[in-house]
């Protein structure tokens, strides 16, 4: 009897214990479930920030490929000479602009820069039309530039 008694005891140890084991493993559980639950909630919201990142860059896409579109219409129609003359007067406004904001009389630079950002596409387009030839020119003129500018600040951080 008594015997039985300390197994009865140690069954309902036992069986508290793993009751307590299980409500615990209920509980990690539950918890990883949750965080499973935010992992995919967060991939869904990367997932959305992408498809919109790759919206917009078709967007630009194809707003690029209007604005080119109406740049070659306008060297269809008006002609490369009218369209080279035309970049000469957007530059010479934009030289004036310039000279103005200098002498203090504030001028609508911007406009002007924006004429003449439409009238060099405009120019690359009847010069170097798929602009291999003007990016390697910039690209080597940025590695200059970078060079200069470095060299000046170590100089100017030698005489400190």
């Amino acid at each position: 009897m008594e015997e039985e008694r300390c197994d009865l005891r140690s069954l309902l140890s036992w069986q508290r214990g793993f009751n307590t084991g299980r409500k615990s493993m209920r509980l990690e559980m539950d918890q990883v479930r949750q965080a499973m639950e935010r992992v995919r909630e967060d991939a869904r919201l990367e997932e959305l920030a992408v498809m919109d990142l790759v919206d917009r860059m078709h967007g630009q896409e194809a707003a690029a490929a209007e604005e080119t579109a109406l740049y070659k219409l306008a060297l269809d129609i008006h002609g490369k000479s009218k369209q080279v003359d035309m970049a000469l007067e957007e530059m010479s406004e934009l030289a004036k602009a310039l000279l103005n904001e200098r002498r203090g009389r504030g001028e609508n630079i911007v406009e002007e820069l924006a004429d003449v950002s439409i009238m060099l596409k405009q120019m690359l387009l009847i010069f170097d039309p798929d602009g291999s030839q003007f990016m390697e020119i910039k690209s080597r003129k940025l590695t200059r530039l970078r060079a200069r500018l470095q060299e000046r600040l170590r100089a100017a951080e030698g005489r400190d």
